[in-house]
């Protein structure tokens, strides 16, 4: 699957996507998406690997690996009990005013025991 788009810049934008697990094994459900804006650190690859280390128990730390506009990204969770399902690229609405690249990454999860 490619991400290619006209803008070889990253999407400026990025929104998490949670699901229950009780909707995710419920295809009829009702209940609307939940999205958070997550609080983004850029690390690089000669950053030391403690520095992606979650600072509490309650912290999710997601890793999303961007490699161009002609490949997918990838992105990983580093919390057991927080896992990435997905992750696709869409317009970011209203974004379009914007000098920036008004596309952005939806990251989808689910969370067992209730945690986000």
């Amino acid at each position: 699957m490619s991400f290619a788009s006209p803008n070889p810049e990253p999407p400026f934008y990025l929104l998490l996507q949670h699901t229950s697990p009780a909707d995710a094994n419920n295809a009829t459900s009702s209940t609307p998406a939940s999205f958070s804006h997550p609080l983004i650190e850029y690390h690089f690859a000669d950053d030391p690997p403690s520095a992606l280390l979650p600072s509490s128990a309650a912290e999710n730390v997601i890793i999303l690996d961007y490699n161009g506009p002609d490949s997918t990204p990838v992105v990983q969770s580093l919390h057991s009990d927080f896992a990435i399902t997905g992750v696709k690229v869409t317009d970011a609405p209203g974004a379009a005013a914007t000098r920036r690249n008004d596309r952005m990454f939806i990251i989808e999860t689910i969370a067992s025991g209730g945690d986000r």
